[in-house]
């Protein structure tokens, strides 16, 4: 069993290297991994998100989006702050 250290570590290292995503998915998706916490949740903003990024709040939304279909992101929508669930978590 990986500790949450290690888990974080190989997602981010799976989510930099991989193919299927283009430049803005992927900074995105490591923002998420960089901040996610040891259930495999990340909670932030999609502000938050922009400004970590430097990408305006639509084009995050769009992003989420597609990483949703990519990778199978779950976007969990509560009062005030989303919560992204990353479900290959609990696979490792």
């Amino acid at each position: 069993m990986l500790t949450y250290q290690e888990k974080r570590e190989y997602l981010m290292t799976v989510l930099f290297r991989a193919k299927s995503l283009n430049k803005s998915e992927k900074i995105v998706a490591l923002a998420l991994a960089f901040k996610v916490d040891y259930t495999g949740v990340t909670r932030m903003t999609q502000a938050e998100i922009g400004a970590m990024t430097s990408l305006t709040p639509r084009r995050v939304r769009f992003i989420l989006e597609s990483l949703s279909e990519k990778i199978k992101l779950q976007i969990r929508r509560d009062k005030g702050t989303h919560g992204y669930y990353f479900p290959q978590w609990v696979q490792l």
